[in-house]
């Protein structure tokens, strides 16, 4: 008889997101949310922010606790009855923290900031103080941090733990240069988990301090099945998924086709407000050996549910930064579908020789149109190949394996 996979000792688990279940955002937390409502009696999920016209589905034993729901908080009041602890950061970050002169410089502005975080701190106290032995965990390392950081400090929480991700460490892509009160959230927290070596290497070398405390558990998705294609096919089909912003670079890609000359076939996932209106504009020009569909926003089950039933033979994405391994590249993987990336972030440690071809962050256009026109006799289109890429998948990036992985860092502070 098969020994029982035992839950945790503690009965109860927080996950705080920055809106999930709600809006459209963090759909990658779904696989992990469905894992932790099998291991724990009951899931508690954050959302620092929330519309409520969008809510997707939880867990059944999962309760949404909103810190918006708990009415209005008078700003003054925190203010004054949290100044201790207010003296207590600021004091932390203008003696350890290297950008100081920049606190000082906009010290009304980060004032307000921790004085809103106890505010939301303030709201969501009542509810912990019920479930005081139970695990806290922060998806992003940044507001969250903060609130647990303070709850802490006052006793209500042992202790908690938070993943990084990208925009949560790499303090380069804020308009500030740096995160704050990031020295005060490495103190406070108990555990820092990074998504990718590369998130985890960012972190050792920008806070050393706090090696002690950094460990590497990867995000995974589901096995649901292998991409078929037929490797003689006249058209090859290239499928991108990304959010529409700058950053993503999926203006990229209409300019890569228009200067190929092979049959193509592009699917695009994903929307971006405004900006989508500049990939429209560019793919309503494209050549004639060029088909497309845009088709903005689509939730996920629908975009699997593409790739078990349409043949993909190219995956790209064109990132100008990442700070762990894009899940939109798992899930290609998880196919067999060879990928096509720069190499920003955690992406080569994804893509490679068995997965498929890298560019330089700032590649020029004709190797990415090069490597696709020779694409049909090219080593990746081949069944061979395709199935050396399930095989990578099934090595380092099945949500099985790194979803107990990230259980055991959870439950073991």
């Amino acid at each position: 008889m098969p020994l029982k996979d035992n839950k945790s000792n503690s009965k109860s688990i927080y996950i705080f997101t920055f809106s999930y279940p709600f809006g459209k955002g963090e759909s990658f937390l779904k696989g992990e949310i469905d894992y932790l409502a099998e291991k724990f009696d009951k899931l508690y999920i954050c959302p620092k922010e929330n519309d409520k016209s969008s809510a997707r589905s939880v867990p059944k034993n999962a309760e949404v606790i909103c810190p918006d729901d708990a009415g209005n908080i008078n700003y003054k009041y925190v203010f004054l009855k949290n100044l201790p602890i207010l003296i207590y950061i600021f004091l932390t970050e203008l003696i350890f923290n290297k950008n100081r002169l920049k606190i000082i410089g906009h010290l009304s502005f980060y004032i307000h900031l921790i004085t809103t975080n106890l505010g939301i701190e303030e709201k969501i106290k009542p509810h912990i103080k019920k479930h005081p032995d139970a695990i806290f965990y922060s998806f992003w390392f940044y507001d969250w941090a903060t609130i647990l950081g303070i709850l802490k400090v006052k006793g209500y929480i042992k202790g908690f733990v938070s993943r990084i991700n990208g925009i949560d460490f790499e303090e380069e892509r804020h308009k500030s240069g740096f995160i704050f009160p990031r020295i005060f959230q490495l103190k406070t927290v108990s555990k820092v988990i990074a998504v990718s070596q590369y998130a985890l290497n960012r972190i050792k070398n920008d806070y050393p301090k706090f090696h002690k405390k950094y460990t590497l558990s990867r995000l995974g998705v589901q096995d649901k099945g292998k991409n078929i294609i037929t490797p003689s096919s006249n058209q090859i089909v290239i499928v991108s998924c990304a959010h529409i912003s700058p950053i993503k670079r999926v203006e990229l890609i209409p300019e890569i086709l228009k200067k190929t000359t092979i049959s193509i076939k592009w699917v695009h996932f994903g929307g971006g407000n405004e900006y989508q209106q500049i990939i429209e504009q560019k793919a309503s020009v494209l050549p004639d050996n060029i088909k497309y569909e845009l088709r903005g926003y689509t939730p996920n089950e629908e975009i699997i549910n593409y790739y078990q039933t349409n043949p993909v033979h190219l995956f790209v994405h064109l990132s100008e930064a990442e700070g762990g391994v894009p899940v939109s590249i798992q899930e290609a993987i998880s196919f067999g579908i060879p990928v096509l990336a720069t190499a920003v972030g955690g992406v080569p440690e994804i893509v490679n020789d068995q997965t498929g071809f890298l560019l330089d962050k700032n590649f020029e256009i004709d190797d990415a149109v090069n490597f696709i026109n020779n694409f049909h006799s090219s080593v990746l289109n081949d069944m061979k190949y395709r199935n050396k890429i399930k095989e990578y998948f099934r090595n380092h990036f099945n949500d099985k394996s790194n979803n107990q992985q990230l259980y055991n860092n959870l439950i073991s502070l």
